[in-house]
């Protein structure tokens, strides 16, 4: 602490300094445990996000090499057996799966904690080809992928692309 000198005598800091200084204190102690706060509970978040990605890539993967057929005139699947029987895009429309699955039903080891969405929908925008491909040959496939325990409570992963008739 520093002193003043005023006419000889010594003088120490007023109570209103005091109170000043231990508040200014307090606000960036608090400011530095928030930040530090958020970032252990986000920690385990790039894994997460990363696996889900990992998981998504390979639903649209699986999804865009079957056969184009538009939602309006979409056969049945033949069979039994769920995906592994699906032999056309649309359909995975509206398919959801509490548990990640391999194309064959198979639970996926190590991943039951994360949740899967297909949609398949017929498409009203194509960006810049939409003067080159009609819309009613063009499906907009959307897979989400969502995680148990996520800390964000966002959706970890969201791909979207087009499927078109060619």
């Amino acid at each position: 602490m520093t002193a003043r000198v005023r006419k000889g005598k010594l003088k120490g800091f007023t109570l209103v300094e005091l109170v000043i200084s231990m508040l200014v204190f307090t606000i960036s102690v608090v400011g530095v445990y928030s930040a530090s706060s958020r970032i252990t509970n986000q920690s385990a978040d790039p894994l997460l996000r990363s696996q889900a990605l990992a998981i998504a890539k390979s639903y649209m993967e699986e999804v865009r090499l079957k056969q184009y057929a538009p939602l309006s005139s979409c056969p049945t699947v033949p069979g039994t057996g769920g995906r592994a029987n699906f032999s056309h895009v649309c359909h995975y429309s509206l398919l959801i799966d509490g548990v990640a699955k391999d194309q064959f039903g198979n639970n996926l080891s190590g991943f039951s904690q994360y949740s899967v969405k297909v949609t398949v929908n017929q498409s009203s925008v194509l960006g810049p080809f939409g003067s080159q491909v009609p819309l009613a040959d063009a499906l907009l496939i959307t897979v989400t992928v969502d995680h148990a325990a996520n800390p964000t409570g966002s959706i970890l992963a969201k791909l979207s692309a087009y499927r078109v008739n060619y």
